[in-house]
């Protein structure tokens, strides 16, 4: 199977990997990583995202993932991100002055992520108007989150939505079924040792969304 473009790629690879992971999820991930990397590896010649990043302040999920990337041996190092840090300071500072304090939606790591969301649905949504595309998400230990899948099945089209709720029904059924095993080997009746079910309430929160009632 060939993928055509940069996203297709992306989704390829994930869905032929092994775990429960939400492809979506994980394509975001590694995208928004790699937009750091780059711009902080070059960060005072990267002028544009260097710009978008001073503009709109960092949430607070974002300052905990440059936290980390920063912190690691194996990524970008503290010095680009304290660069970054004493250029947005004196910005911030000056915006509580005027008494325009950066919050809530300005963040553009978030805005970068909303738009590359919409971009990896849409791919899907595409894809699974062809068999073989339907065929290897079936086959796949991926499931698509709550949230991306509700997302999804807004844009999808009558027939391929009731085949994805059926498929989504049977994956969460499977992992469902692994978290009660767990859950019934904490009696203290069981003498069963744990095995793959350790790990399904971890993948389940990672999995479960929000709901409207």
């Amino acid at each position: 199977m060939k993928a055509h473009h940069v996203a297709e790629s992306t989704i390829l690879e994930l869905l032929k990997g092994t775990g429960f992971d939400c492809p979506i999820c994980s394509a975001l991930s590694l995208s928004t990583r790699s937009w750091i990397e780059s711009t902080l590896s070059n960060l005072m010649h990267n002028f544009e995202p260097r710009g978008k990043l001073l503009k709109g302040g960092l949430c607070k999920r974002h300052r905990r993932l440059l936290f980390e990337l920063a912190s690691s041996e194996f990524n970008i190092g503290a010095l680009p991100l304290s660069l970054l840090l004493d250029e947005m300071l004196p910005l911030q500072l000056k915006a509580l002055e005027k008494r325009k304090v950066i919050y809530g939606d300005s963040c553009y790591l978030c805005k970068f992520e909303g738009e590359a969301s919409q971009r990896y649905i849409d791919t899907f949504g595409n894809l699974f108007n062809l068999q073989r595309w339907k065929k290897l998400y079936e086959d796949s230990e991926r499931i698509i989150c709550a949230d991306h899948s509700a997302k999804m099945l807004s844009h999808m089209k009558s027939k391929n939505r009731e085949w994805f709720i059926s498929v989504q029904k049977r994956k969460f059924s499977e992992l469902h079924t692994l978290l009660k095993r767990y859950i019934k080997k904490h009696d203290h009746k069981s003498k069963e040792p744990f095995g793959i079910e350790r790990n399904s309430w971890k993948l389940l929160l990672k999995l479960i969304g929000e709901t409207k009632t």
